[in-house]
């Protein structure tokens, strides 16, 4: 619960957590395009990298971010649908 400008104690309503859950969503589908572009930037990075056993690490490791990034992008599509709720107001303590 959140205390309003009134002073009344609310439970968020439905459009307050739809816009939570759309914000959430939102970065997170942010963070996975970000972890692709790091992805991309650590295999370009390995192809310099003259020791083979270094460069397949890296690779491996460009891997594990983009693995990563489809976890982050399947959990944002998997995010519980909001959970209609009225609000309740009632007056603050104190």
């Amino acid at each position: 619960m959140a205390t309003g400008e009134s002073g009344y104690e609310y439970k968020m309503t439905m459009s307050d957590e739809r816009s939570s859950r759309s914000r959430t969503e939102a970065a997170m589908h942010d963070t996975a395009d970000k972890l692709e572009v790091v992805e991309a930037a650590m295999h370009r990075s390995a192809q310099a990298i003259p020791d083979q056993a270094i460069r397949r690490r890296l690779h491996d490791v460009a891997n594990q971010v983009t693995a990563t990034a489809i976890d982050i992008e399947k959990r944002a599509e998997d995010l519980p649908p909001s959970r209609p709720e009225q609000a309740v107001p009632r007056p603050a303590r104190g």
